[in-house]
């Protein structure tokens, strides 16, 4: 929600204070968000999005590979413990 809130999809970033348009550069959500403002309402094509898109990826793959990991993690906490048939 912290993320949706700071990204610019319900204010303007210019509205809020400096840090939290500082935050903003690094938000995914505000990245995309902002691509698809671009590609969507303003027209532009693959080149003027493909750096918003450059950023987004290994966003995503990091956050898909910690997931993968936590996950594991988890699971092999479980079988350990021996509560996985618990849930």
């Amino acid at each position: 929600m912290l993320l949706t809130f700071a990204s610019g999809a319900y204010f303007p970033l210019g509205l809020f204070p400096h840090w939290v348009a500082t935050l903003a550069r690094v938000n995914p959500v505000a990245i995309a968000l902002h691509g698809m403002r671009n590609a969507l309402i303003g027209g532009a094509g693959w080149g003027a999005i493909g750096p918003d898109v450059l950023l987004l990826v290994p966003m995503a793959v990091a956050s898909v590979s910690l997931g993968v990991i936590a996950f594991r993690l988890a699971l092999s906490r479980e079988l350990r413990l021996g509560t996985l048939g618990l849930y």
